[in-house]
């Protein structure tokens, strides 16, 4: 193998096109960001550094900072089954079907109004 890693460079993209460098070891695998704007959209990607340089750049994750459905602001502690909100297939026919999902509760949002949803199908 290489160099062994020594550290990461984790960067974020705020939504007004700045950018951000987050400096962290090599023993870290997670990083908590706060006093993010809700509704708003950050860029992350992720740059492994050893002894030799830098690696390219990871794929860009882009996020919507919003309150995930169930949780209670107070606590950060989940209150819902992700199971819950799984969509399930409500009716099969030769050439469509019909997918459902409820919507979580106003006081399961976190505050965050839902303004839609998107469903994705996959080959396979």
């Amino acid at each position: 193998g290489g160099s062994a890693i020594t550290g990461y460079l984790l960067y974020m993209k705020h939504p007004d096109g700045t950018m951000e460098s987050y400096p962290l070891g090599a023993n870290y695998h997670s990083h908590t960001l706060q006093d993010l704007a809700a509704g708003e959209t950050y860029r992350f990607h992720l740059v492994a550094v050893n002894a030799i340089g830098r690696s390219g750049n990871s794929p860009v994750l882009s996020v919507i900072a919003a309150m995930p459905p169930g949780m209670d602001d107070s606590t950060l502690v989940p209150t819902y089954s992700t199971d819950t909100y799984r969509p399930t297939i409500a009716d099969v026919k030769e050439t469509e079907m019909v997918v459902e999902w409820p919507s979580p509760a106003l006081d399961g949002t976190g505050g965050t109004p839902i303004t839609g949803y998107k469903l994705y199908q996959y080959a396979g």
